[in-house]
């Protein structure tokens, strides 16, 4: 449920209201989020592979940690990288474009991960050799 507020002399707030939960329900749909979650970890996956790391193992990635989950892999010597921008493939580049404008939320279609979000893990791996 969505509760929308608007000043009493907005006008014709119904509008912009209906456009905007028609946005957020195409964002928060099922298929979309299990989309963004599959891409997600194609992506991180391709980055690692990108500079000749290779995933040995199955279900290793984590597209959703609590941070004190976070504090406890770095206390073990582990590293979680975070993203700031949720994933969106680069054929939903519109939809994209509408929920970081309109929504505020930090989305990005990018057609691969940017080589410094890699470069914070290789960092951390040399430091750790």
């Amino acid at each position: 449920m969505i509760t929308l507020f608007w000043h009493n002399s907005y006008r014709y707030p119904r509008r912009k209201a209906a456009a905007l939960v028609k946005l957020v329900e195409d964002y928060s749909s099922p298929q979309i989020g299990g989309l963004l979650g599959l891409h997600g970890e194609i992506m991180v996956l391709e980055g690692f592979s990108r500079f000749q790391f290779v995933s040995l193992g199955r279900n290793v990635v984590v597209r959703m940690i609590p941070k004190s989950w976070i504090k406890e892999l770095n206390d073990a010597g582990g590293f979680a990288l975070i993203l700031k921008y949720q994933l969106y493939l680069w054929t939903h580049k519109e939809l994209a474009k509408d929920v970081a404008s309109k929504l505020n939320l930090p989305v990005d279609a990018p057609r691969e991960l940017q080589d410094g979000t890699m470069l914070r893990f290789i960092k951390w791996h040399e430091r750790n050799l």
